[in-house]
Formats: structure tokens, C-alpha cells, sequence
């Protein structure tokens, strides 16, 4: 009973803050800098001088969303989320191969939607717009949840899938911080 009521509480907290973020999708710009991240991904060959390739990740989101801003936020969010479900399904299915028999299980239940609600922490700033901070908080999602499913899987076996999760992972945590790419990089090496 207390599991459930837990699972509904975190289904509840979810939904809430869909439709609070999503209500917001159509108005105006946050003050700093959400007009420029428009710019760049709309005409990323107009902003090179922008010092970073980030523009070139996003553009081709912006083209699937209609170039619009309200359209752009959505995929966005859509993207961010199905990226926060892939480390979410990858941290409940590693964590039993970690623990021991004896050790305290918490529900999966519990776990896959605590990381789901905490994935709209990312738009807790106000930005509500695909940046390079997303950007590269969406590549970490996806390089670490690769990384977990492959310390699963038997030394040699290998998923594809998983292969370019990491590997897009990889690539989009690059574009949008290059530093967070060079703190990688000794991973991806190893």
C-alpha cells in the first residue's frame, strides 16, 4: 500500500510539472541570454562566432519543430525526457546487479520516478529553451545510462543500441561544454 501511494505521488508530482512547464511554452523569453540560444540554433552558420559548435546539434531539432519557439521547447522537453527515461531504465536494472542479496530493495517504482520528476530540475532557472547546458545535460543522460547498461552486460558483449546511446551521449556532452568532454574523454578511452 505505501509503495503505491508513493508511485502515485511521484506519477502525481510528474504531471504537475508537465503541465506547469508546458503551460509556460508560450510565453516570452527569459531576460538573459534565451534569445541568442534561438538565434544560434535557428542560423547555427550565422553564429559561428558564437565559439561553440552547440548551434549545429540543435538546428536539426529546430527544423523538426516547426521553427517555432513554442514548437522548439516542446521537442525539447520531449528529447530531455526520453533521455532522462533511458538513465532512469538503465540505474533500476543495474542497481540489483550491485547490491547484495541482504541489502535494503527500494522500489523500482520509487527510483525510475524520482529520477523522472528530479529530470525538471534542468529548467529550474527559467531557461525553458534547448541550450547548450541541455545539450549537454541531455548527452550526460545518455552517456551515463549507456555506461551503466554496459557494466551489466558480460565483458565482450556489447549493445549497439547502447554503443550510440554512449556514443551520441558522448558527442552531444562535447557540443555543448567542450570541458565536460574532456573530463569524459579519459572514459570513453578506457
Amino acid at each position: 500500500m505505501e509503495g503505491s501511494f508513493v508511485t502515485l505521488g511521484l506519477a502525481s508530482l510528474f504531471l504537475a510539472a508537465l503541465i506547469v512547464l508546458g503551460g509556460s511554452f508560450g510565453r516570452g523569453l527569459e531576460m538573459s541570454d534565451e534569445g541568442a540560444y534561438l538565434l544560434v540554433a535557428g542560423d547555427p552558420w550565422y553564429a559561428s562566432a558564437h565559439g561553440s559548435f552547440y548551434g549545429f546539434a540543435l538546428h536539426p531539432l529546430w527544423l523538426l519543430c516547426g521553427q517555432t519557439v513554442t514548437g522548439f521547447r516542446w521537442g525539447g522537453l520531449f528529447v530531455w525526457l526520453a533521455a532522462c527515461f533511458y538513465f532512469a531504465n538503465a540505474v533500476v536494472r543495474t542497481i540489483p546487479s550491485f547490491g547484495s542479496p541482504h541489502s535494503y530493495k527500494v522500489p523500482s517504482g520509487w527510483i525510475f520516478g524520482s529520477l523522472l520528476v528530479a529530470g525538471f530540475v534542468l529548467y529550474s532557472d527559467g531557461v525553458r529553451t534547448p541550450n547548450y547546458n541541455w545539450l549537454a545535460h541531455v548527452g550526460a543522460a545518455l552517456f551515463a545510462g549507456a555506461w551503466l547498461r554496459a557494466a551489466r552486460l558480460p565483458a565482450g558483449k556489447p549493445c549497439p543500441t547502447d554503443i550510440l546511446a554512449g556514443a551520441a551521449g558522448f558527442t552531444l556532452l562535447a557540443a555543448g561544454r567542450w570541458g565536460c568532454g574532456l573530463l569524459i574523454l579519459p572514459l570513453v578511452l578506457w
